[in-house]
């Protein structure tokens, strides 16, 4: 995993090489953003046991294409079955569907992102999924009206689009 904070590291690809060719580790949280960069290390993995994961949910399918595992991002605590989905449905010939959620999804991670993880509870509650208090131990703080209405927007938006129903998740 790099680590984000307090400040940002990416491992080289030499590293990324070493420690596929070890054997002895199966996750690695990609933090790069970058598309070529994921390849490359992708490439560099090959066929060993490790498996690159996306910390981006912006480009997952993109990712996906190219032989990522799946996503290890904020998405994914908040919409574990709708980062799912997507995964599951990545290589589709019809993307439509698909990246229509990737894009809710965008907007659910970049929203949560500068108060995370309060603010993915707060999201949780309002979506009506979970019910409890938004805050955290780690990052002690509230959010407030002005920054959970865009929260409380996403979670409608989702269940206005309906992004739940059934026949989104029926294998195609």
């Amino acid at each position: 995993y790099e680590c984000p904070l307090p400040f940002k590291r990416l491992l080289p690809v030499r590293t990324v090489r070493w420690l596929a060719q070890t054997g002895r580790f199966t996750f690695y949280k990609d933090t790069s953003h970058s598309l070529p960069t994921m390849t490359e290390r992708l490439n560099v993995i090959g066929d060993t046991h490790m498996r690159l994961y996306n910390a981006a949910i912006a480009s997952l399918v993109a990712s996906m294409q190219v032989g990522a595992a799946g996503l290890s991002g904020y998405a994914a605590n908040v919409y574990p079955d709708l980062v799912s989905w997507v995964c599951r449905h990545a290589n589709d010939a019809d993307q439509t569907d698909v990246l229509r959620v990737q894009r809710v999804l965008t907007m659910v991670e970049h929203s949560i992102n500068l108060r995370y993880p309060t603010s993915a509870k707060f999201l949780l509650d309002a979506s009506s999924r979970l019910r409890w208090r938004a805050r955290s131990r780690w990052k002690p703080e509230s959010i407030g009206d002005h920054e959970g209405e865009p929260l409380r927007q996403i979670a409608q938006l989702v269940q206005e689009l309906d992004l739940g129903r059934a026949d989104l998740y029926a294998s195609r």
